[in-house]
C-alpha cells in the first residue's frame, strides 16, 4: 500500500469547518448524523473533525477508477457534490439509503430511490444492487471480483428501480410484521 494515503476528515458541504462526528457503541453507524449513531440509542460520545468535499479530494488526489462510499447519511451529499464536476469514477459504490433513529417511524415512507436518480443523472447507465447483510467477512476482494464479473445482474436504470421499489415494499411488509428493524434496508 505504498500510494494508501489515510486523512482523519469526513465528507460535508464545504471544507475546512470543524463538524460534530457521533460515535455508536456500533462503529458501523459512526456519522456527522446524530440520529443514525444513536439508532436503537447507541450513540455514545461526540468528536470534532474536519470536514472536506468529495471535488476537493478528486482536485488534490485525483479521480478514482473505483469510488467505495458508506458515509452513513451522507451518500447522498457527496453524489450531488460530483454533479457540480467533470469526475466520474468509472464504478461509485453508495448506500440506497440510511435511516436514522428519527425517521424509524417513516421506515415506509422512504423509497429508497433518491441516490439512483443521482447516480443516473451523473450519467450512469448500469446497476448492480448488492444486499450488504450478506457475508463479507469471507473473503471481501473475491465479492468485488465477482460482482464485476457477474454481468448478468447489472440491470438498466429502469430494471434496477423497479427491483428497488419490489425489495423496498418487501422489506416495509416485515418491518410491520417485526421481522426487521426500521435500518435493516441495507444496499449498496
Amino acid at each position: 500500500f505504498d500510494n494508501l494515503i489515510l486523512l482523519n476528515k469526513c465528507i460535508d458541504k464545504s471544507d475546512g469547518k470543524l463538524v460534530e462526528f457521533y460515535i455508536s457503541k456500533d462503529p458501523v453507524w459512526n456519522s456527522v448524523h446524530k440520529d443514525i449513531a444513536n439508532r436503537l440509542h447507541y450513540y455514545k460520545t461526540t468528536k470534532m473533525v474536519e470536514s472536506i468535499t468529495l471535488p476537493t479530494l478528486f482536485d488534490k488526489y485525483g479521480c478514482p477508477i473505483y469510488l467505495q462510499m458508506d458515509i452513513e447519511g451522507n451518500d447522498e451529499l457527496a453524489l450531488r457534490q460530483l454533479l457540480e464536476t467533470q469526475y466520474r469514477p468509472k464504478y461509485i459504490s453508495c448506500e440506497i439509503e440510511c435511516i436514522g433513529e428519527n425517521h424509524k417511524y417513516d421506515y415506509d415512507k422512504t423509497d429508497g430511490l433518491t441516490n439512483l436518480n443521482i447516480l443516473y443523472e451523473l450519467g450512469y447507465t448500469k446497476f448492480y444492487l448488492y444486499d450488504c447483510r450478506n457475508d463479507w467477512n469471507k473473503n471481501d476482494i473475491d465479492n468485488i471480483k465477482y460482482i464485476f464479473n457477474d454481468e448478468n445482474n447489472w440491470l438498466s436504470y429502469e430494471d434496477i428501480k423497479n427491483k428497488i421499489k419490489l425489495l423496498r415494499s418487501e422489506f416495509c411488509d416485515k418491518v410491520k410484521s417485526n421481522k426487521y428493524q426500521y435500518y435493516d434496508f441495507w444496499y449498496d
